[in-house]
């Protein structure tokens, strides 16, 4: 059964560039067990291009993780990108 008192806590909003920093922090938290260390010039780089397409998880007023998305031009394809949360 889900606790519905900790949905009250967790606010999706859109990417701004002021949270990238600490989506970094978080992001080298999951590294090595989920991203590898190369990978954080990779995400860093997607920020600046797609970083339209990114959602940010705050939990309880604290940022939390994220998660993007890219739909391709042709074929209605999409694809989900970069999802991670604080493992604290």
């Amino acid at each position: 059964m889900i606790n519905l008192g900790v949905m009250e806590k967790v606010h999706i909003r859109s990417y701004q560039e002021a949270d990238k920093a600490e989506l970094i922090k978080i992001f080298t938290l999951n590294v090595p067990t989920y991203f590898d260390k190369t990978e954080i010039q990779d995400y860093d780089a997607y920020l600046d291009k797609l970083g339209s397409t990114y959602l940010v998880v705050e939990y309880d007023g604290k940022m939390a993780g994220g998660a993007g998305y890219v739909v391709e031009d042709v074929g209605n394809l999409g694809t989900i990108t970069w999802i991670f949360f604080d493992p604290g």
